[in-house]
């Protein structure tokens, strides 16, 4: 379970793990045209919280065993407004700007404030560079459980009244997620009960990179590193290839030089987000082969170049 909800002393779970896994994924931006009446969302690259307020007393967790008030105080002032007895469901975030057009998030620095535990790093990089909680669910409104029970614009409504939140429409939203290489787009049927009809379109890219290295775990290649065609290095990727005959230093040496299909999101800072290697058989076939591969990255594909 992702949190507890107290309401009138009787414990309310609702599972946040089925939440998520229920909603659907699409990979075909094509098909967002079918979602035009949907509530848009950006999907924030930050960490999933609840912030509840319970008799005059804000809190923003992860279960109510794992509170981070601590953490973000910042983030207890911008929810000053809150009724009580009330639960949002929302994601924390480090923004990179706070343009009303756009926003994005670095999740890399949410993931150190969120293990800090040094009250003066703490406030001072809640000063310099406070996290945001953006709210895009009403779980709880004055003590009554409402996520399954009244329509998500409804439910919005409810946040609106406190806090800004951002809303689009699909299209619009689409052109500022894939120009800005954001994570992606959640849609939500206004008039769905608790989480009817969401649909996830994440931003994944298939680009060429060249390998400029590779990775050893256990003497075995365990994975390689990544040059875009700019000549920047990206982050790395897995190998995934454990037989024998695709670990030798042979292979290694191939392998340096060579050019991968990689499928991936980006990092606000421009390296590869859950990288996995594409067209895996062809290029199997090349690293068994005897050719090697000297070409010009800037003009070659990685189909004209291996095969």
């Amino acid at each position: 379970m992702f949190g507890l909800l107290h309401r009138k002393g009787v414990r309310e779970l609702i599972n946040f793990s089925q939440v998520k896994s229920s909603m659907k994924e699409e990979s075909n931006w094509d098909k967002i045209s079918n979602y035009s009446n949907f509530i848009a969302e950006p999907k924030f690259d930050g960490i999933r919280m609840l912030a509840q307020k319970e008799n005059g007393i804000v809190k923003i967790h992860r279960g109510l065993d794992n509170v981070k008030n601590d953490q973000f105080p910042e983030v207890l002032k911008q929810l000053s407004n809150m009724p009580d007895n009330t639960t949002y469901d929302g994601e924390l975030c480090i923004l990179n700007n706070s343009s009303d057009e756009l926003l994005s998030a670095d999740f890399s620095a949410i993931q150190k404030r969120n293990l800090l535990k040094d009250s003066r790093k703490i406030d001072f990089l809640s000063a310099k560079n406070p996290a945001t909680f953006m709210a895009f669910d009403c779980l709880m409104k004055n003590g009554v459980e409402i996520f399954y029970q009244k329509p998500l614009s409804y439910r919005k409504q409810q946040i609106e009244n406190c806090i800004k939140t951002l809303e689009y429409k699909p299209d619009e939203l689409l052109q500022m997620i894939q120009k800005n290489e954001m994570e992606g787009i959640v849609l939500k049927d206004p008039n769905g009960i608790s989480n009817t009809n969401w649909v996830k379109f994440k931003n994944w890219v298939e680009a060429t990179y060249k390998v400029i290295g590779t990775n050893s775990l256990s003497q075995n290649i365990s994975s390689l590193e990544l040059e875009n065609e700019q000549g920047i290095a990206v982050g790395s990727v897995n190998y995934q290839f454990n037989e024998p005959e695709l670990q030798t230093d042979e292979i290694k040496e191939k392998l340096i030089g060579s050019y991968v299909e990689v499928r991936s999101m980006f990092t606000s800072k421009g390296k590869v987000r859950f990288p996995s290697l594409q067209q895996k058989d062809k290029l199997i076939k090349f690293l068994k082969s005897g050719r090697n591969i000297e070409e010009d990255f800037s003009r070659k594909s990685v189909q004209e170049i291996l095969f």
